[in-house]
């Protein structure tokens, strides 16, 4: 094979990619999602993702940020129990979903409440003025903090 046709079949993939995983997770890093929350929650978030990871030692990696009025209503068509259309905080850029990751082990959306309350981070939440999913009275969802 030659080098021309080695790079179309990469351009390919890379595309085929693109289509599976969506364009939003591979152009976003955490620094991504936090631009697109209003001013005052990307500094409260970004100070609040600093301390999880300098005091706690925790890897964060956002999963969801800003989401459109269209995308909440999607999520709530999967999962009657997701926040209905214009009443997200993601919707407003006062939310994120996070998971944490340390010494190989990741903390995520199925990790029980116990877990998640040993790891520190909750405490920090609450020192940012933020609010846990895992608190919601019908819905556990962990990995969701808002303002």
């Amino acid at each position: 094979m030659n080098k021309k046709n080695v790079i179309w079949l990469a351009v390919i993939i890379f595309l085929i990619y693109i289509m599976d995983k969506g364009v939003e997770t591979i152009i976003h890093t955490n620094e991504g999602y936090l631009k697109q929350l209003n001013s005052s929650a990307a500094s409260t978030f970004r100070n609040f993702i600093k301390d999880i990871e300098t005091k706690l030692g925790y890897k964060v990696t956002i999963t969801s940020g800003f989401r459109t009025y269209e995308k909440q209503a999607e999520l709530k068509k999967q999962d009657a129990r997701n926040a209905s259309a214009g009443t997200s905080a993601h919707e407003f850029g006062n939310a994120l979903d996070l998971i944490l990751t340390k010494n190989g082990k990741t903390i995520n959306k199925s990790t029980v409440p116990a877990i998640w309350r040993a790891t520190g981070v909750l405490q920090l939440a609450k020192k940012h003025g933020l609010n846990w999913g895992g608190n919601f009275p019908n819905y556990y969802d962990p990995v969701h903090f808002y303002i």
